[in-house]
Formats: C-alpha cells, sequence, structure tokens
C-alpha cells in the first residue's frame, strides 16, 4: 500500500468514524445488551442473572402474548396492503399534471435544466409562460391526458397510424425535439464539412 493510499484510508476512517461510533453506542450496543438481557433475570436495581430460555418458553405461554401477536398480525395484513394502494394511487394522480397550481408542475417549472413540454389542449401562455428554461410544443392535435385524473371517460389520445404513438407525440419528429433541447442547451449544430 502506498503513502498515498494509506493517507487516503486514514481521511476515509476519519470521515465515517462518528458515524461508526454512533452506530456502535446507540444501535449495535442496545441490540446486543437486549439479545442478553432476554436470557436474564434482569432488575435495574441488581446485575443480571443468566437463566437461558426461561423467558421464552414463559412468553409462548403467555396468553396476553398471544393475544398482542394476533394483533400485530390483524394490523400488518390490513395496514400494509391499504398502504400500499394508497401509495399507488397517490403515485397515479401525480403521473398526470395538469395544472400551474399543482406542486409537481410549479417544482418542475423552476428547475434550472432545460425542458421540452408537449402541451396539448392547454396553451403555453395559461400553462408554461412563467417556467424557467423551457420550450413548449403545442400539438396540432387534440389529446387529453388529463382523462386520467377527471376519469371522464373520454378517449385520452387518438393513436397515430404511421408510427402507433399519440397523436400529439407523433405530430413532432425526434430531430425537431432534439433541435430543441441542443437550442435550450446552447449546443450549436456542427456545420457538415
Amino acid at each position: 500500500m502506498t503513502a498515498s493510499e494509506r493517507r487516503d484510508l486514514r481521511n476515509g476512517l476519519l470521515f465515517i468514524s462518528p458515524w461508526i461510533a454512533g452506530f456502535l453506542v446507540f444501535m449495535l450496543g442496545p441490540i446486543v445488551f437486549s439479545l442478553y438481557a432476554s436470557f436474564c433475570e434482569y432488575s435495574v436495581l441488581r446485575p443480571p442473572e443468566w437463566i437461558g430460555a426461561a423467558n421464552y418458553s414463559e412468553l409462548l405461554t403467555d396468553e396476553v402474548f398471544r393475544q398482542a401477536l394476533g394483533n400485530t398480525l390483524i394490523f400488518a395484513a390490513f395496514s400494509i396492503p391499504l398502504g400500499l394502494v394508497v401509495s399507488l394511487a397517490l403515485a397515479l394522480l401525480a403521473d398526470a399534471v395538469v395544472a400551474t397550481e399543482s406542486v409537481f408542475a410549479n417544482a418542475v417549472a423552476m428547475e434550472p435544466m432545460p425542458k421540452v413540454v408537449m402541451l396539448s389542449h392547454s396553451s403555453h401562455e395559461n400553462l408554461t409562460r412563467d417556467w424557467s428554461n423551457t420550450a413548449a410544443l403545442q400539438a396540432p392535435v387534440t389529446c387529453y391526458p388529463c382523462h386520467r385524473i377527471h376519469n371522464s371517460g373520454s378517449v385520452m389520445c387518438s393513436k397515430d397510424l404511421n408510427t402507433g404513438a399519440s397523436a400529439c407525440m407523433a405530430s413532432y419528429s425526434a430531430e425537431y425535439v432534439a433541435d430543441l433541447v441542443r437550442k435550450a442547451l446552447g449546443i450549436a449544430e456542427k456545420a457538415a464539412a
């Protein structure tokens, strides 16, 4: 190991040493002590007395423990699936952003990175005019992605027969969108030699 590698190792260990100390004192130490104490007759006022697995055998015959275990299993059986369903439903709602009042739209709008936005039944004047560093494409066909939120039963977007993509997406070529991205990034296209 070279002197530079030893110095890097030492510096790395110094940087992670507060975390290691915290982990040992606040995580691993209490876990190991709890495991040891579970095999002991323990009182805060006197030292632990080793009794082996007697605590566990007593636990298995305790009616209160069985009731608590049953309650925990019932709670987990309902709360975990319900939490997943609610989380996925919220994620689906967040997928279709349609208004400037939306937290998601405003978070994206203020990012300094270049953006190309396909507008369907909205216009640049009422949706993206205040967005920083944004090129907006106004689709020449009607497309309604917000129907995912409103659940109106209307057709969302018609399909382009040539590409199979949404008609609004097929209205612009990939080269045109790439040119907008290059322009937003300030990259000049190199002239062919």
